[in-house]
């Protein structure tokens, strides 16, 4: 049983003992805004494999259940035994299961101790990356979906490849390395890396990643390819797990660049000259 945070891209699951089920979400910390209130007593019912059910009930259909390939980082405060819900979900099937060491309290302080996230809009990155071409300001888009993903569902023109899963070795490696690894250069610390997904959580990690390795300059396109809708060969799509019947392409209205709005965004992170 693992007893650290897992870095991968994960779904946090704040467990619950009886007595906090009654606590006001107002009276958690602010870290805690993106993970999943879940009852303690009802992991089993509420992770049960390929039965959704009683997950959709306490939750909707637009947060859906975890996959049994996605990793569950299990965080407790209280009573709440984390190291027992991860057991739970592993004999469930889950491959992926994980606590927060030191609960609540070592989490915030991670959360304290880590540089905050910087983000684009896709007008930004747009704009950004014309200017990259120009030589005007070097910037690197880099793609971190998984190899099936790029393949069906297409790629933002200029971006480069590095699956999310190679990325923590990936920042590690050194130049020659990298360069055979990926065919393309490796970031120095002070270049423009733009890390972007499908929408924005594995940006999201791997720009944590890559600020924590000292590429300080990392960005996270924030809407990721879901929100290009400017290229009719990039395709926005439902999230999948690997080895699931891929989703249908969903269709959209092509988009212009709001380039006023870009430029003052540019000019708000210090990126245009």
């Amino acid at each position: 049983m693992l007893v650290s945070f897992d870095p991968q891209p994960h779904m946090l699951l704040h467990l619950l003992s009886k007595d906090e089920q009654a606590t006001s979400s107002s009276d958690l910390p602010d870290e805690l805004n993106k993970a999943i209130p879940i009852p303690e007593a009802e992991v089993k019912s509420l992770l049960r494999p390929r039965d959704s059910r009683v997950w959709d009930e306490r939750y909707g259909a637009e947060l859906p259940q975890p996959g049994i390939r996605t990793t569950l980082v299990f965080l407790s405060s209280g009573d709440a035994d984390a190291s027992r819900a991860a057991a739970v979900a592993a004999l469930l099937g889950y491959t992926r299961c994980t606590v927060v060491e030191g609960g609540l309290k070592g989490y915030v302080e991670s959360a304290e101790e880590s540089p905050r996230l910087s983000y684009l809009s896709r007008d930004a990155v747009c704009m950004l990356m014309e200017m990259s071409d120009s030589q005007q300001h070097a910037a690197a888009l880099i793609d971190v979906r998984r190899h099936d993903e790029r393949s069906l569902y297409g790629s933002i023109p200029g971006a480069v490849h590095v699956p999310v899963d190679q990325w923590p070795a990936a920042v590690e490696m050194g130049p020659e390395e990298w360069l055979r690894t990926f065919r393309f250069p490796k970031p120095s610390t002070g270049d423009i890396i733009i890390l972007h997904s499908r929408t924005s959580r594995r940006a999201e990690w791997a720009a944590q990643v890559a600020m924590d390795a000292g590429l300080a300059a990392a960005y996270v396109y924030r809407q990721g390819v879901y929100g290009w809708k400017l290229d009719p060969s990039v395709h926005a799509y439902a999230a999948y797990e690997e080895g699931d019947i891929p989703p249908e392409p969903m269709p959209f209205e092509a988009d212009s660049i709001d380039r006023v709005a870009a430029e003052a965004e540019l000019v708000a992170l210090n990126l245009r000259g």
